[in-house]
């Protein structure tokens, strides 16, 4: 007998059961109500997908890196055009005013002072109240600064202006740092910071055009010069974007908009990457776990100083005569240096992204200490000296007068970074004070003895940049902290303190007192919300009694916390477990977290 459930079933229209579909035969069509399935895409498909939005990002991140170097180069211009004026502005200041030489000093000094004054408003305010405003404020007073040195008629206004200008600058250069290494993208961040110095170059290079020019006519537009760059760079500001960065740390959302918005705005392309910098726990809102990074770049700021390069340019006339050269030569090699200063930052402009900053400081590093060495050694052969000043101007720039810019952007987190740049700037005008200072002692008896000194310096950063400092080229603030943590060197540091601790225990346990156990259990009990009222000394126990009083505790402490681990898995998650004991005798307490 054939049921006719078999029958449908070999001729493929139904199953033979209620409500399900019919079963496909050969050479039957698929049922009119069947839904198809999207095709997934192919491993093929998928690679020319990601390939495509690598493409568009990288060409966003070119564009924005463009815009941000842009408006970041007028403020090194302002910068170098004020801090080359100087040289140029000083000598028609004291033949209008007739300041005496203390009181030149002064005028040149106060610039320092407002630099530390300035750098530490803006590390202030611009973690709190943000870095386009931040960067705004500087740039107005900037403006301010150099309208009152041109116009001055007294030396107090004189004074005055030198004091706003040294503030403008402390706080131009904390706000550019912060503001241009937040928008920049990672993998762009050292051009956009190199820029800063090329223009800082190209500021020096003006402000000596136009001084040779006309050397005492025009002071007074020497010192209105950088007016000109902070304006364009105030209006820029007011149109460009606040750094995304900065605005994640106030309110998550409104920090992922603006990335995006950034992307889409100087980018051109909706292809922004995810944000991921800003504080995630509350330790990170403090200073103190950043000690390693900033240690590290107080370190460079040595090694900026006590290398020789930054007192080489300061002193390059000085030393090319104490070699035997003649004024007006010295002179014209002086000039030198600055096109290979300017050339050199050019070059790392291009190179900074692709080699690494590592590379750059330990390159820069072993040719400051040859050439060092060369000055110390050929110091009655003119060409040799200036030969080798080139040269060390050179590996100068291409290692600290790049790097260290780009180290402070790099090292320190979006919502911190305003302090702790600030804060590197005291020791780094310590360190520049003291190697100015020991540099002018000794120019007259001890230059080869010093120039040794400077390439024993060098020798020594090398070791460090080696053996200590990590690559931190594409990297966050904490994938940089967590490297140097795990640098041989802070291995060793950590053993080291380890067996110190161990010492300290040890010789806390021999020298070990009884009365002093009733203090810790007492202050324990009271800060724990112990039921103990009032205190009553305890007698001299003998160590028998303490350890069976510590054996009761740790049985205690055992049971106490196998009891919490059944009761819930909780603790795993980070809570911490309290344990409740009735102490009797005086014993040393361990807490458990």
């Amino acid at each position: 007998m054939e049921l006719k459930g078999d029958r449908s079933r070999r001729s493929g229209t139904t199953s033979g059961l209620p409500g399900s579909p019919p079963l496909r035969g050969p050479g039957s069509s698929p049922p009119p109500y069947v839904l198809a399935l999207p095709a997934q895409p192919s491993k093929e498909e998928e690679d020319d997908e990601s390939w495509e939005l690598a493409s568009r990002r990288k060409a966003a991140e070119e564009r924005i890196s463009w815009w941000a170097a842009s408006l970041v180069a007028f403020g090194g211009l302002a910068w170098g055009l004020d801090l080359g004026s100087i040289s140029g502005a000083l000598a028609g200041a004291r033949q209008r005013f007739g300041l005496s030489d203390r009181e030149a000093g002064l005028f040149v000094g106060l610039m320092s002072v407002g630099e530390l004054w300035g750098a530490t408003l803006a590390g202030v305010v611009g973690d709190i109240f943000g870095r386009r405003r931040c960067l705004a404020a500087a740039d107005v007073l900037m403006v301010v600064s150099a309208l009152v040195l041109a116009s001055a008629q007294s030396k107090t206004t004189l004074y005055v202006g030198r004091v706003c200008s040294g503030t403008a600058v402390g706080a131009l250069f904390v706000a550019l740092v912060a503001w241009a290494s937040e928008v920049s993208p990672s993998r762009r961040r050292g051009t956009v910071m190199a820029s800063f110095e090329l223009a800082i170059s190209a500021g020096f290079v003006c402000s000596f055009a136009v001084f040779a020019a006309k050397p005492v006519e025009v002071w007074r537009a020497l010192f209105a010069l950088p007016a000109i760059p902070a304006f364009v760079q105030l209006v820029a500001i007011a149109i460009a974007p606040e750094s995304p960065v900065w605005l994640a740390t106030r309110d998550r959302k409104r920090g992922v908009e603006a990335h995006r918005q950034l992307y889409v705005r100087w980018g051109r392309d909706d292809v922004a990457p995810p944000l991921d910098e800003g504080p995630t726990t509350v330790e990170s809102t403090s200073c103190w776990p950043w000690r390693v990074p900033w240690l590290c770049v107080v370190v460079l700021a040595w090694l900026t100083f006590f290398t020789g390069g930054f007192n080489l340019r300061i002193f390059a006339v000085e030393i090319f005569e104490a070699s035997g050269m003649s004024a007006e030569v010295a002179a014209r090699a002086t000039l030198g240096l600055g096109v290979v200063k300017f050339a050199t930052t050019a070059f790392a402009l291009a190179r900074v992204d692709v080699d690494g900053r590592k590379p750059f400081l330990m390159r820069s590093l072993g040719v400051t200490a040859v050439c060092a060495l060369v000055i110390a050694a050929g110091m009655g052969v003119p060409w040799l000296v200036v030969a080798a000043a080139h040269v060390y101007t050179a590996a100068f720039q291409l290692g600290f007068g790049t790097c260290n810019f780009i180290l402070v952007g790099e090292l320190f987190p979006p919502h911190l970074k305003g302090r702790l740049a600030t804060s590197v700037k005291f020791p780094a005008a310590a360190f520049q004070f003291s190697s100015q200072l020991l540099f002018a002692l000794a120019l007259d008896s001890y230059l080869p003895l010093l120039f040794a000194a400077h390439a024993a310096a060098a020798v020594l950063g090398l070791i460090f940049v080696r053996f200590v400092f990590v690559e931190s080229y594409n990297k966050s603030p904490a994938q940089i902290k967590h490297e140097l943590r795990a640098t041989p060197f802070a291995k060793w540091w950590k053993r080291r303190r380890r067996r110190r601790r161990r010492r300290l225990h040890a010789a806390d346990d021999e020298a070990w007192n009884p009365a002093d156990d009733d203090d810790e259990a007492w202050n324990l009990a009271a800060a724990c919300g112990s039921p103990i009222t009032q205190r009553t000394p305890l007698p001299h126990r003998s160590d028998d009694d303490d350890e069976e009083d510590e054996g009761r505790i740790a049985a205690s402490f055992s049971q106490s916390s196998s009891s919490s681990s059944s009761s819930s898995s909780s603790s795993k998650e980070g809570k911490s477990r309290s344990v409740s004991l009735s102490l009797s005798s005086p014993t040393r307490l361990v807490a458990w977290t």
